[in-house]
């Protein structure tokens, strides 16, 4: 209901807003930032190639800081989001990788479950972070 509220140039209003600020977004916030674009498809659909861009220079710059359910949620919000997905750069998706593996002992079940979905929808980010893959 609230997303059918906002006009559309209200949402490109929002997501120019968290593209200028993603620089200064703390882990948490881009992981809510990224969790919330994969729930709202108008929010998701106002965003330009540079504001994914930005986003997802934001999650390589706080992944080494997530806590485990910023990891899975952002990599949630990844599966779902095609051109955030393709914004994420090679070492992007190598430091988020590397937050995934540090955080999995802290992961609680849904946390874990979540992870694991979200790799399932990344096949080939999932191929390249495999154990096979080494």
């Amino acid at each position: 209901a609230a997303e059918a509220a906002m006009h559309a140039s209200g949402w490109v209003a929002l997501v120019q807003a968290a593209a200028r600020t993603a620089p200064e977004m703390n882990e948490q916030a881009v992981s809510n930032s990224f969790n919330g674009l994969s729930k709202l498809q108008a929010a998701a659909a106002a965003m330009s190639a540079s504001d994914w861009t930005a986003l997802a220079q934001a999650v390589e710059r706080t992944a080494p800081y997530m806590i485990p359910q910023a990891v899975a949620n952002t990599l949630t919000a990844l599966g779902k989001l095609m051109a955030a997905e393709k914004a994420m750069t090679a070492e992007g998706w190598v430091v988020l990788e590397k937050a995934a593996e540090r955080t999995a002992p802290e992961m609680d079940d849904q946390q874990v479950a979540m992870t694991v979905h979200a790799y399932a929808k990344l096949p080939t980010v999932a191929a390249k972070v495999s154990p096979l893959a080494r």
